[in-house]
């Protein structure tokens, strides 16, 4: 009767805990999203310096230094796990025990954590066309759908390029427009900057 007891308030603490770690997970993802590049850095930054305090029992997060080997700080099997587990309960990630070995540094690690948490808009489009890629490999259709597919590809590709182009367009201060309305002066003037530059 007791062990039963045991096992279902075990399982309900589980399951609080899990939900818990979702709800710090998700207030720490709106506190990343509130920030530039350079200020999510030194938000998992600080979270990977004061969970190592928390594990190593140092009362100043400052005194693990970013570039200090964990290998140094005296970080062991058991070590890296319970750090592991921190930062999965503050992040909502779910991370590996191997952690610490594979990103050797609290500065390597924070900058895991960031391009896990928030990819920058190249890794991220860059995962999502790897996910078409094994969609599109794996996928068998007729010829007509082939053509169909190739065709959507294609377009995506000339918005894609297209859209390249009016942004540069932007940054060089020119558009087509501007030119068709451009007087004679104006266009010397134009050709003259672009021969000198």
């Amino acid at each position: 009767l007791l062990s039963g007891l045991t096992r279902r308030t075990t399982g309900t603490g589980t399951t609080a805990g899990t939900a818990a770690r979702r709800e710090d997970g998700a207030a720490f993802t709106a506190r990343l999203n509130g920030v530039d590049r350079d200020g999510q850095h030194e938000l998992l930054l600080d979270l990977v310096r004061s969970c190592i305090a928390d594990v190593l029992g140092y009362q100043d997060p400052a005194a693990v230094a970013p570039d200090i080997a964990f290998e140094q700080l005296g970080f062991d099997s058991l070590t890296a796990v319970e750090l592991r587990n921190r930062l999965t309960g503050a992040t909502g990630a779910r991370l590996p025990a191997t952690l610490v070995f594979d990103h050797p540094t609290p500065a390597a690690l924070a900058a895991h954590l960031l391009d896990l948490l928030a990819p920058s808009g190249h890794k991220a489009a860059r995962a999502k066309l790897d996910e078409v890629a094994a969609f599109l490999t794996a996928l068998t259709v007729d010829a007509d759908d082939h053509s169909l597919i190739t065709e959507q590809l294609e377009d995506l590709l000339t918005r894609w390029r297209r859209a390249a182009d009016e942004a540069e367009d932007g940054a060089d201060g020119t558009d087509d427009s501007d030119l068709d309305s451009a007087s004679d002066e104006e266009l010397f003037s134009l050709v003259d900057t672009n021969r000198k530059a």
